[in-house]
């Protein structure tokens, strides 16, 4: 049995989620399982939160891809499902996708919410590469 709750405007769902071929890219996917051991093990990591089908984060994958390539060498990125992260983002209180989320030593040093500019996820990369 399938159940469907409603949280604002996400619909979390227990189905999980694989992405096709053509999705994927080089960042790496972490869920609810391997959340704490990706945050734990990186001083400095920038997670975005999308969903499939989502136009939003449809628009803001290549851009974040960017970002990631740029900064790869002083910044991890992970790209989490909302539907296999169900218990992170209650944690984190996320209620839309998509959301980018960036960590310092564990904490949340800032965050993006909804469809953001090229310029202002660098800035938000550089801030945290300066860290």
């Amino acid at each position: 049995m399938k159940r469907t709750w409603s949280y604002d405007k996400i619909e979390h769902t227990e189905s999980s989620y694989t992405p096709d071929a053509d999705e994927t890219d080089n960042i790496p996917e972490i869920d609810d399982a391997t959340f704490a051991s990706t945050l734990m093990s990186n001083v400095k990591l920038a997670v975005e939160f999308w969903k499939p089908m989502c136009l939003p984060c449809t628009m803001m994958k290549p851009v974040f891809r960017k970002a990631s390539e740029q900064y790869s060498s002083v910044i991890r990125c992970r790209r989490a499902v909302a539907t296999n992260s169900t218990t992170v983002m209650k944690l984190f209180s996320i209620d839309y996708v998509p959301t980018i989320l960036m960590f310092y030593h564990g904490r949340v040093v800032d965050t993006m919410i909804g469809v953001v500019s090229q310029e202002t996820l660098f800035q938000s990369f550089r801030h945290l590469a300066d860290l």
